[in-house]
């Protein structure tokens, strides 16, 4: 088969999308290399995550002489590769306008419709734009993949498709979460971001619906001789000033630690954590749960969306309105330590439903079919 990607987030975006698409597109042509792998994308950065998709005779980089991002919209689907393709994958919401009237057989991944609950954390014409190209693609689209059995009932009730056009295929954490992290590994993730013997982790943009300042809150009430620091890998605007003032307020200065670690040294500061700590109010899927529990770190998080069903009974489910409930899920993990056993065991368990193989796979079959 000949399969292109959109593959603009693969090259230009470090977080969520851009994680799903290197690790699946990645995890496709190492399996699968009987395969063509064309990566459409309107600019490029060479980075060294993204330094993989240029050195490799396995990838073709498909880029416009002019137009550039309006290239991907409009015209992408005019390009000779393209129409030579027997599938096309949208990685992040999006098809081309005019995909329509293409013989290639077309998929998006949709990852959430967070923006139609929380219209407040984005501009009105940001909306417009989310909504019309998400609207879009889940009608043009052959088959939609939904990360997770809450974003497949988002689309059915916001965009009223068949249930039976979306498959959920939960999608997996980068490999490097699967590799063990030795205490020597972890020693130097410490050593390198002077972080304390004993901490919880956060991993997230600072945005109100991730809730950081709901963990603040909980550990305000905590007792300071059970209290241990919370280690913070995010940032944000407005929220991010809001949470800094709060922790100012409760004089929670040298309990709250903001890093900014290289990707690679990610699955050590996991490690080296007593606890991961996630009580978002919503969200499409969660990797950090998954990237938490594949290095065996107890999860705490929300008992909303689709949080409660990617940890099931691995984690703690709290409701992120209670800072009382995080605060008495902390003091559990922190004191009880056959509590910690349980959850690491029924962690690394959990995190066996989102490897790698078993997600291309499923893609792959996708495709084929």
């Amino acid at each position: 088969m000949k399969i292109g990607f959109d593959a603009k987030r693969l090259f230009n975006n470090f977080t969520g999308l851009g994680n799903y698409s290197r690790t699946l597109v990645q995890s496709l042509s190492t399996h699968f290399p009987q395969h063509e792998y064309l990566l459409f994308t309107p600019k490029t950065q060479h980075t060294s995550r993204t330094s993989p998709f240029f050195d490799s005779q396995k990838y073709r980089i498909i880029m416009p002489k002019t137009m550039g991002a309006f290239w991907r919209t409009a015209f992408m689907t005019r390009h000779q590769e393209f129409n030579s393709l027997d599938v096309y994958h949208g990685l992040s919401h999006e098809l081309p306008y005019g995909i329509a009237r293409s013989q290639v057989l077309k998929i998006v991944t949709i990852h959430d419709l967070i923006f139609k609950y929380y219209p407040q954390d984005y501009n009105p014409a940001d909306r417009f734009i989310y909504d019309e190209k998400f609207k879009f693609a889940c009608r043009q689209a052959d088959t939609i993949i939904a990360i997770s059995q809450q974003t497949k009932e988002d689309i059915i009730h916001f965009y009223q498709i068949p249930p039976e056009k979306i498959h959920v295929i939960y999608q997996s954490c980068d490999p490097i979460f699967l590799e063990h992290q030795s205490i020597e590994k972890i020693k130097k993730a410490f050593i390198k971001y002077k972080l304390p013997t004993s901490y919880m982790l956060y991993v997230g943009s600072v945005i109100s619906r991730k809730n950081l300042g709901g963990i603040i809150e909980a550990m305000r009430t905590m007792p300071k001789d059970i209290l241990i620091p919370l280690v913070i890998i995010g940032s944000g605007k407005k929220y991010e000033a809001e949470v800094r003032q709060k922790i100012a307020t409760y004089g929670l200065e040298e309990y709250c630690i903001w890093i900014k670690p290289v990707f690679a040294d990610f699955p050590a500061i996991y490690a080296g954590a007593k606890l991961f700590i996630l009580p978002s109010f919503h969200e499409g899927f969660g990797i950090p749960l998954v990237e938490a529990m594949s290095v065996g770190t107890p999860v705490i998080t929300s008992n909303q969306s689709a949080l409660q069903e990617i940890v099931g009974e691995a984690g703690l489910t709290i409701s992120p309105e209670n800072p009382a409930a995080i605060a008495d899920s902390i003091t559990r993990v922190i004191n009880d330590q056959q509590l910690v056993k349980s959850l690491v065991r029924k962690g690394q368990e959990r995190a066996t439903h989102f490897l790698p193989d078993y997600w291309m796979q499923q893609i792959m079959n996708l495709y084929q079919r």
